[in-house]
């Protein structure tokens, strides 16, 4: 069994969201936001990566907001975010996942 290194697997999760149809429809979703920090994560490491799509972040953010089903299921990612792509978004996304988080409840 051939190893890909992590730098391939991340570039590759982000060239399937682009190509294949079920990829492209789970990114649009509420989870696009795991999509958004392995974006992040390749632009740490000093690797090429689209920017970031705002509006993914604000699916989930919604998602949390309105209290809908499965709304937890984005906070581990919106919390790595903050832990450690935080230099690399905007202010006010900062602000607002920080505000969405500390009002967040079940």
């Amino acid at each position: 069994m051939d190893m890909i290194s992590s730098n391939d697997y991340l570039s590759y999760v982000l060239n399937k969201s682009r190509e294949d149809p079920t990829w492209m429809a789970a990114a649009a979703g509420f989870k696009g936001v795991y999509l958004e920090a392995a974006k992040l994560e390749l632009v740490r490491r000093g690797l090429q990566s689209a920017p970031p799509d705002y509006n993914r972040f604000q699916v989930s953010l919604d998602r949390i907001r309105n209290r809908e089903d499965m709304a937890d299921f984005v906070i581990p990612a919106l919390v790595r975010i903050l832990k450690e792509y935080k230099s690399l978004l905007d202010a006010d996304i900062i602000n607002e996942i920080e505000q969405t988080l500390i009002h967040f409840r079940y």
